[in-house]
């Protein structure tokens, strides 16, 4: 049965119904001292209403009659010495005492026959000696909390409401913080049987008020939860009749505070075949919240024995109780309106359903209905429409489809009428001319500008081959293309084997299209055929596309194969597809203005491009913008602007701007110095393969501030490199561990 229970519970948590190893927990080990809790049984058998036996010696005290007060400590020492095979106590100079944490009575009683005491195990008492001896009993135990009195009391002659006050009292003088009086007007103490979870003193110490959807679930019970729960099992029990139908309850809480704990539930589940049943019941319970059987629903609230979920299920069978009406009446509705010739009724039945069970019935024959209405005019008015417009297309399509064809004769005069005029002869010239040369933007003038209009179909169909162009070229340029184009920037980061699908793909639909071209030649050029590549450049470069003067300009700056550079020929090629706005082709006049390599030019033109182009938003030219205002080159140095430029591209992602970026932070040099952020560069770049980051972090670290060292020596470390002092130092040993963290990131690359 533990093995079963055990299995339920993981069971449970994978199915996420909250059920995990905690579910049932005993209130305390079974240790021969009386453990955490204990359970004390007055003229109540144990093992009634238990539900299967507990996991492990649930600490339970069981006395047949409650003791004379004398007798009090006596009875309750037997009663230890008999429920523990071994016991322990705490010796003190009057007594020995057990050691009992939190504190439960179970106790069934009944009113006495004249209304003025209870009976108990055959024995008669007063309440007042009730009380006495009850506490007596209590304070042998000498218990820390004393949590919770449940009490069953039969009550045939309907006395206790007369004496509700007095026994409590006698309840309430042994001090627990709730106690839970069931009255059974109709038999014996205990003549109610509990129901099929068990009794609700075990379920209670069990751990089930706690549970969700009971409680938090957080391993205590509280006197907001014991409540919550209690309420709602009594009620149920007494709900569902039978031998429970005459039976009320009271909880009277001695404890103000809601959250005050009364009982607490370690890691174990105390009885697993009430884990087992409550994990099965929630399991029911979720599936029928999304059930529509109302039978089923019902049979499980009838039944179940904890009844998780129970208020939502209450409301999922007034839901479909609803449902059930509302699809009732509307069929009702349907039937009286399907047949009509009219559409109001079906307006109004679409316009106001709850379920529109009929919404798709109703819809169709609303259509028939307005179909037919309109039908009578609809030539009429279409002809009346293409007369108007003055539209061939429209009168060609009204002259082929028309049913009575009333109109014909004016239609076809109409249509002939406009064949003939010289306006509409020119409009369709200029139409075939853009459709033949698949221009986009003349074909998107054309119709803002045309007033027949007479092809308006084969337009926007030249159109959408012009987007299907656009369209397939979309992957190439991802793929192939420059950075301006949304492509890598290095040839080694082209993915060849995709670029080339997409790219192929792109040529097969449009095989004349030179920027298409151009991109392909770039594919050849990074799989090393500079011969290929400089063919398709220098079509795409005849066709006027400026990405192929960049790129057909950087095969003569820096030639394959160690071929000597063309740098004339290189800046002649940039400044043309410079003047077409090509990104490449100015980076490329930036490096030779800058080196001085063109005869005429010099820094100072190039820091002039670097700069418009970086405010375009490429990310070399900010580096550059950036490094000239570091370096002096061809502009006044200025760190404030020389941060700002370099930070633009590190924005970017541009990984050469980040170690000269983390150079201006570390020294704290145009803006506010800041090592931890300078020392996040460096580390960005050296993961990036930069070199200068290498450099700056190997045979320049002494050059280092030295908490930017220290974050260095930080990061090798988590990284595994690095096993020395995090102490800032430039020691030969960090510098290994860089070089050893590079290399790592070389194999693994």
């Amino acid at each position: 049965m533990r093995d079963r229970g055990w299995r339920a519970a993981a069971g449970a948590a994978v199915l996420g119904l909250g059920l995990g190893l905690g579910l049932f927990a005993a209130a305390g080990p079974a240790a021969a001292d009386g453990g955490d809790a204990r359970l004390l049984f007055l003229g109540v058998d144990p093992a009634a209403g238990a539900p299967g036996p507990a996991a492990g010696a649930l600490p339970v005290l069981a006395m047949p009659v409650l003791p004379a007060a004398a007798a009090a400590r006596a009875e309750v020492t037997a009663a230890l010495l008999r429920s523990n095979p071994v016991s322990t106590f705490v010796a003190t100079p009057d007594a020995l005492g057990g050691s009992v944490r939190d504190f439960f009575l179970v106790a069934d009683l009944a009113v006495a026959a004249d209304g003025t005491g209870v009976a108990l195990g055959g024995e008669t008492l007063a309440l007042a000696e009730f009380g006495s001896r009850l506490g007596a009993v209590v304070d042998a135990l000498a218990p820390e909390r004393r949590q919770i009195a449940f009490l069953r009391l039969a009550d045939p002659g309907d006395a206790f409401p007369m004496l509700v006050d007095e026994i409590q009292a006698a309840v309430g003088g042994a001090g627990f913080a709730m106690s839970v009086l069931t009255v059974d007007r109709g038999g014996e103490g205990g003549a109610c049987a509990p129901g099929p979870g068990g009794a609700s003193h075990y379920a209670v110490v069990a751990g089930v008020a706690d549970r969700p959807p009971f409680g938090d679930g957080d391993g205590r019970s509280s006197v907001a939860e014991v409540e919550a729960w209690l309420v709602a099992s009594l009620a149920r029990e007494t709900r569902r009749g039978g031998a429970c139908a005459d039976r009320y309850s009271l909880i009277v809480k001695a404890e103000a505070d809601p959250a005050r704990v009364l009982a607490e539930h370690g890691p174990a589940p105390l009885f697993p075949e009430m884990e087992s049943r409550l994990y099965l019941e929630s399991f029911e319970a979720m599936f029928l919240l999304r059930s529509d059987d109302q039978g089923r629903v019902r049979a499980f609230l009838e039944s179940c024995a904890y009844c998780p979920h129970e208020a939502a299920l209450v409301e999922r069978l007034r839901e479909m109780r609803e449902r059930e009406l509302a699809l009732a009446l509307e069929t009702q509705i349907w039937e009286a309106i399907r047949g009509d010739a009219t559409p109001d009724r079906l307006e109004i039945y679409l316009a106001n359903c709850t379920l529109c069970a009929f919404r798709e019935p109703a819809e169709a024959r609303l259509g028939e209905l307005r179909a037919a209405a309109e039908k009578a005019a609809a030539e009429a008015a279409d002809l009346e429409r293409a007369l108007t417009a003055r539209d061939p297309a429209l009168l060609r399509a009204w002259i082929g489809g028309c049913g009575a064809c009333a109109g014909r004769a004016e239609a076809e005069a109409a249509l002939a009428a406009i064949e003939a005029d010289d306006a509409y002869r020119a409009e369709r010239a200029a139409l075939d001319a853009a459709v033949a040369a698949l221009d986009a933007k003349a074909l998107a003038a054309w119709l803002a500008d045309c007033r027949v209009c007479d092809g308006r179909d084969a337009a926007e169909a030249a159109i959408a081959r012009a987007e299907e162009r656009t369209a397939l070229a979309a992957p190439c340029l991802a793929l192939a293309g420059l950075p301006q184009q949304g492509g890598p920037r290095r040839l080694e980061d082209i993915d060849r084997a995709a670029a080339t699908t997409a790219c192929g793909k792109a040529l097969a639909a449009f095989p004349d299209d030179a920027l298409l071209i151009s991109l392909a030649g770039r594919i050849d050029q990074a799989a090393g055929d500079s011969v290929a590549a400089a063919a398709a450049y220098a079509r795409g470069v005849a066709a006027g596309v400026p990405a192929a003067h960049g790129l057909a300009a950087y095969l003569h700056f820096a030639p394959a194969d160690g071929a000597e550079p063309d740098l004339a020929r290189a800046e002649e090629l940039a400044r043309a597809g410079a003047a077409e706005g090509d990104w490449l082709s100015r980076e490329i006049l930036i490096v030779l203005y800058s080196r001085e390599q063109i005869e005429g030019r010099d820094p100072a033109e190039a820091f002039a491009l670097a700069r418009d182009l970086a405010a375009e938003g490429n990310p070399v030219a900010q580096f550059f913008a950036g490094y000239f205002f570091l370096t002096g080159t061809g502009v006044e140095p200025s760190d404030g602007e020389a941060a700002r430029w370099l930070g633009a591209a590190v924005d970017q992602g541009y990984t050469h701007a980040f170690a000269f970026l983390a150079e201006l932070v570390e020294a704290g040099r145009g803006l506010p110095a800041e090592p931890e952020r300078a020392a996040e560069l460096y580390w960005t770049a050296l993961n990036a393969g930069d070199v200068t980051a290498r450099d700056r972090l190997t045979a320049q670290l002494a050059e280092r501030h030295r908490e930017v060292i220290r974050a260095i020596q930080d990061r090798l470390r988590t990284a595994g490199t690095y096993a020395g002092r995090i102490d800032g130092l430039p020691g030969p040993g960090t510098v290994a561990a860089v070089q050893r963290y590079v290399e790592a990131l070389a194999s693994a690359g």
